[in-house]
């Protein structure tokens, strides 16, 4: 329950913080001039702007294209462009054209060895003489090459040579038939592209004929060595080396006449074993 000290205080704050107070307290000229204070009246805010409806879709006008023309090709002529500072200028690369021994064979470069037929009857090639050798890289070298079913492989080079083995001839290529015939100071074996592809067509003979039994072959490329692999048994080793000796290409005859070229007739070659040691060189 409020007391009447209290109630009073309550009606004097109340009352004080009614407009018409503020009123009072003003001279009478102004006071005349004020409106009359509606308590029910809410303060008055800007009235929104009218929202125009949306059209209908079906009175919509069509778009336009939304295609846009391709601005026309014009030449510009080059001696209109401004001078380029040699500085700002993108520096061009130089083209090196590498050619390797890689395409002087033709593909594939690997021949496997077919199964060993040990009834297969010798053909007149498997009787040549055996080559001579010139130095023997282990002590039983000559044991080896009696080993049945040893396999060993004959190193002909194409481009340089072994590089552990200084005794053995290297090899080059020639682009012209007649620098196969010019006198040079150390061996060297020469080959042009014809020459080559003509001694690998020779080994796929011997390889589908079994000349020299069990025989597979492949051509391998280094960075400074290129050169013809030859697997096959021992016990053809000397005997397919004098085979390789004969191999001559009659389309490497100059103009002027002569013989057919023979480019492993003086050549010495390398003979390795089955972690390409090598076994000897004839």
């Amino acid at each position: 329950m409020v007391t009447g000290r209290r109630s009073d205080r309550l009606m004097q704050s109340r009352f004080r913080s009614h407009p018409v107070f503020h009123l009072l307290l003003l001279p009478p000229s102004v006071a005349d001039n004020v409106p009359d204070w509606d308590e029910d009246a809410a303060p008055s805010k800007p009235a929104p702007a009218p929202v125009a409806p949306p059209p209908a879709v079906d009175r919509l006008a069509p778009a336009d294209a939304t295609n846009v023309p391709r601005p026309a090709r014009t030449r510009v002529d080059e001696s209109a462009r401004a001078p380029e500072d040699d500085s700002v200028r993108s520096v061009k690369r130089r083209k090196v054209e590498v050619s390797g021994a890689y395409q002087l064979i033709p593909e594939p470069h690997q021949y496997l060895a077919p199964e060993d037929r040990s009834t297969t009857t010798p053909s007149p090639m498997s009787v040549l003489a055996e080559a001579a050798v010139k130095q023997c890289l282990q002590a039983d070298a000559r044991e080896q090459l009696r080993v049945p079913h040893k396999r060993v492989a004959w190193i002909v080079p194409i481009v340089g040579k072994p590089p552990d083995h200084s005794d053995c001839t290297p090899a080059a290529f020639t682009p012209t038939i007649a620098a196969l015939f010019l006198p040079t100071t150390t061996p060297t074996i020469r080959w042009r592209k014809e020459t080559a592809w003509a001694f690998w067509e020779s080994l796929q003979s011997m390889r589908k004929k079994r000349v020299f039994g069990s025989m597979g072959f492949a051509f391998e490329t280094h960075l400074d060595y290129d050169f013809i692999k030859i697997y096959h048994n021992a016990s053809h080793s000397l005997r397919l080396r004098t085979a390789l000796g004969g191999f001559r290409n009659e389309t490497d005859v100059p103009s002027t006449g002569g013989k057919a070229y023979r480019p492993l007739k003086t050549a010495v070659l390398l003979l390795v074993d089955e972690v390409n040691r090598g076994l000897l060189i004839a």
